[in-house]
């Protein structure tokens, strides 16, 4: 693996992360429990640090070659290079709020807020975006969002079920009319997820999805935890195939994921002093 530092001297604190020496954010989770095919999830192929900008980054997405990434608090969406995660560009898409995720869907990037309210511009614009309230609320604490090409539907994944505690969902809308009542997608139940990690129940509850994205060569579903720090994935039935814990020392708070046409994933993690963005090179 490869690190891309920042310009200025890491702290003593900062470095030791980095190197394995600092305690995890998740005693005993390294090199955890679990795998995903293609991918060496403990070993990305190179690890950059994020502007300062995007010290709180909450969603990222694949835009040609490049990344598309926003912070949490600020309506500006930034563009990074993927061979150097420095940003190249940004522009301004709306006021203050609590942006979760973005997503390109066809000519258009979208972005959505934890309260399902989804904002639309034109990639090609550097005017506001667009806002059009969905049938989502703020209870679901909305935090992915990801296009599935298979089924033609915009995937909106929430932290929570309202009426169910030992299940998670995905929803699901059409691309061409936000506005319908969202359907559910597919249900993750968390005591699954704790068998195959082999994690207690009560641990499992950790399990809140905080990022979707659509594998481009396999039409799998993977969705992030921030919480717990790991990845699960949807085959195209919706089923349950993988499960798998990361490195938290390498990222601590994961809350963004993209895939490159050619499979390669990018993860972006706040660490709490400035995003981080590791790239796992896919190797069939």
């Amino acid at each position: 693996m490869s690190l891309v530092l920042p310009s200025t001297a890491l702290s003593a604190i900062s470095l030791a992360v980095l190197l394995g020496l600092a305690p995890s954010c998740d005693p005993g989770n390294n090199v955890a429990p679990g795998a995903i095919p293609g991918y060496e999830l403990h070993k990305p192929d190179t690890l950059f640090y994020l502007a300062r900008s995007l010290r709180e980054v909450s969603g990222l997405t694949v835009s040609d070659t490049q990344l598309l990434a926003i912070q949490d608090e600020v309506g500006r969406l930034f563009t990074v290079s993927a061979s150097t995660g420095k940003v190249v560009n940004e522009s301004k898409f709306g006021s203050g709020g609590d942006y979760e995720a973005v997503e390109v869907i066809g000519s258009d990037v979208w972005i959505v807020q934890s309260d399902g309210d989804i904002y639309v511009r034109s990639l090609s614009s550097s005017k506001t975006a667009k806002r059009t309230k969905t049938e989502l609320k703020a209870k679901h604490d909305i935090e992915g969002l990801a296009f599935h090409p298979a089924d033609s539907v915009v995937l909106i994944a929430a932290k929570e079920h309202l009426t169910k505690a030992r299940e998670r969902v995905i929803f699901s809308l059409p691309a061409t009319a936000p506005k319908e009542e969202p359907r559910i997608w597919a249900r993750i139940n968390i005591d699954s997820v704790a068998a195959r990690l082999e994690v207690t129940k009560q641990e499992s509850k950790r399990f809140k999805p905080s990022a979707i994205a659509v594998h481009p060569r396999s039409g799998e579903t993977f969705v992030l935890s921030s919480a717990l720090q790991a990845v699960v994935v949807l085959d195209e039935n919706r089923a349950l195939t993988h499960v798998a814990r990361l490195d938290a020392t390498l990222l601590p708070q994961p809350e963004g994921i993209a895939f490159m046409p050619n499979g390669d994933m990018y993860i972006a993690s706040e660490d709490g002093r400035r995003g981080r963005l590791a790239l796992f090179s896919y190797h069939d």
